[in-house]
């Protein structure tokens, strides 16, 4: 079951490493958000479970600038009267999610589909100029549509419901107790609290 509104690549990067090394086939269930590297996270198994509620987002970097607030980094690597060094690592932060999510689903839920089918959905995922927002909604029938491999839960499907429960339990006790993140394993929990 997967929460986020995503993260930097190299986090992602080692958070599917790990979930690649310790299981050998997984699904990946969005109750609510999987945004950014999230979406990232929630490709790397062999399918998505979403619902009514579930959303999906684009995958292109963000990079803070004084007075803008987030920007696509593909914005910045484009702009010439940025610095050099800017432009430089806006540029390598899309390239490093692209070539994470094109090698994560060609190894993954698309292995047999075609190196065109997958640089096509990742470069629709990846653009700024797609969704025109970083917020954007990537629904069910979106994500089908793109053809990633999806399946849809109904609200009355007992899965869901249970993955409901779950997920309004988790909202309410983290909420109460200030954690910001909580890692659950079948043996191990490990929990952070929120930044004061």
């Amino acid at each position: 079951i997967l929460q986020t509104l995503g993260g930097v690549v190299d986090c992602v990067e080692k958070l599917v490493s790990v979930l690649k090394h310790r299981l050998s086939d997984y699904r990946v269930i969005v109750p609510s958000w999987a945004k950014s590297g999230g979406t990232v996270i929630a490709i790397s198994g062999r399918e998505v479970l979403l619902g009514v509620n579930s959303e999906l987002g684009p995958i292109d970097p963000q990079m803070f600038i004084n007075n803008y607030g987030y920007v696509p980094c593909q914005f910045i690597s484009d702009d010439d009267s940025q610095p050099f060094c800017l432009r430089k690592v806006a540029s390598s932060a899309v390239k490093r999610m692209e070539d994470l999510a094109r090698t994560i689903l060609s190894e993954g839920m698309l292995k047999d589909a075609s190196e065109e089918d997958i640089r096509s959905i990742v470069q629709k995922i990846s653009s700024s100029d797609t969704y025109n927002s970083h917020g954007a909604v990537i629904d069910y029938s979106e994500a089908k549509q793109l053809g990633l491999n999806t399946v849809f839960l109904d609200d009355k499907d007992e899965l869901w419901r249970r993955v409901w429960l779950l997920h309004c339990c988790y909202e309410h006790d983290l909420a109460l107790r200030n954690i910001d993140k909580i890692f659950e394993g079948e043996k191990n929990s490990l929990a952070r609290r929120a930044s004061a």
